[in-house]
């Protein structure tokens, strides 16, 4: 079952940030030498804690609006129900095409939204 209906509007905080993790690695001749990894990663709603850590740097901040226009319900009694759902996301005063994904329920409603928010951050380019 998904809870989101045609005209709904989300607003989701997008969050690019840098985690540092220092971590220390045995040589060959012995010598513990220490150095940073630094993780990436693009969060959506993160937790405010998360946010204020020592070792997490935040790179940029969006907010983005995701409209739901349509939410079909496809299958039934003899097929697993799948919910077909036209959305779009607007940031500013641009605006993405009207685009479809399928989902079983909201968790991977929001799977999904993820994935196609790192898409669209990749081809936003491309989009006047």
């Amino acid at each position: 079952m998904v809870k989101i209906k045609g005209g709904d509007e989300l607003y989701l905080d997008v969050y690019y940030v840098k985690e540092y993790q220092l971590k220390e690695v045995v040589g060959k001749d012995g010598i513990v030498n220490k150095y940073y990894s630094v993780d990436a990663k693009l969060l959506l709603n993160p937790d405010k804690k998360y946010l204020n850590r020592e070792n997490v740097q935040v790179v940029s901040h969006k907010v983005i609006k995701v409209q739901i226009m349509e939410v079909n319900r496809v299958g039934g009694k003899l097929v697993e129900p799948h919910y077909l759902i036209g959305l779009r996301f607007v940031e500013g005063n641009k605006a993405t095409p009207i685009f479809h994904i399928m989902v079983k329920n909201d968790e991977e409603f929001k799977q999904k939204i993820a994935q196609e928010l790192r898409y669209y951050f990749k081809t936003a380019s491309l989009i006047k």
